[in-house]
């Protein structure tokens, strides 16, 4: 009997663990309006997953869109760029390098006319200290010229008197001949100092052409009269002389 006791209290201790039927039913209706409400949500949270959704495919779209735009903006900047250095290397850098090989030519042209032009001026001082000596020598040489005329002009009139001594003294000897060439050769020689004298000593070499012209007519018909006139013609010839050559 006991046993059977305790096999009963043992069967009873499990349904006392067990909950109550009593207990339970007000959980029942709780869970069906869990169980009604959580379709609700779900459809609020698949909605939100798809405007999620929706949301990042835009913004990836988006994303998409700038970064192809970001990459042909690039696209372009790198072409640009790299037409921009193709026409500095193939036209700008060439240019500068003519412009600058230009600017070095111009340069050296200058340096070269600065160059020529101080050698101009050295040419145009020394032509003109040589056209100033030129013009000193030319100045000496008529100087000189002047002097050596002179000196011929008083040649020719001693070698004129000359002439009219040995006409004399041929006509002492009563040579005629002799005396008569004397003094043809000494009208000779006086035409040739006519132009080198001035106008108031050719007066007097006039003169002088004169009483030679008379000796020689007068030495073949009166002798004495022609050596008398040869006495006068020597004396004028002095004067003449003297005249041209006071210095002397």
């Amino acid at each position: 009997m006991e046993e059977k006791l305790d096999s009963e209290n043992n069967d009873q201790t499990p349904n006392e663990s067990q909950p109550k039927p009593e207990e339970t039913l007000p959980t029942e209706p709780l869970q069906d309006n869990v169980v009604a409400e959580t379709p609700k949500t779900e459809d609020k949270a698949e909605s939100g997953q798809d405007i999620e959704e929706i949301t990042a495919k835009e913004e990836s779209r988006a994303r998409h869109i700038f970064r192809i735009a970001i990459r042909i903006i690039t696209g372009l900047l790198i072409v640009f760029g790299l037409g921009f250095l193709t026409a500095t290397f193939l036209f700008y850098k060439p240019t500068l390098n003519q412009l600058n090989q230009t600017k070095n030519e111009m340069a050296k042209a200058q340096d070269t006319i600065s160059s020529l032009n101080t050698q101009i001026d050295e040419l145009e001082a020394e032509s003109l200290k040589l056209q100033r000596d030129l013009d000193a020598q030319q100045a000496l040489n008529q100087e000189l010229q002047s002097k050596v005329s002179q000196k011929d002009l008083l040649v020719s009139i001693l070698t004129a008197r000359v002439y009219i001594n040995q006409s004399y003294v041929s006509l002492v000897k009563n040579n005629i001949n002799d005396s008569l060439a004397s003094l043809n050769k000494t009208k000779d020689l006086l035409k040739t100092i006519e132009n080198d004298i001035k106008l108031d000593q050719q007066n007097d070499l006039e003169t002088i052409m004169q009483r030679l012209d008379l000796i020689i007519t007068e030495i073949k018909t009166d002798t004495y009269a022609a050596q008398s006139d040869i006495d006068v013609l020597l004396t004028n010839l002095s004067q003449l002389e003297m005249s041209l050559f006071p210095e002397k």
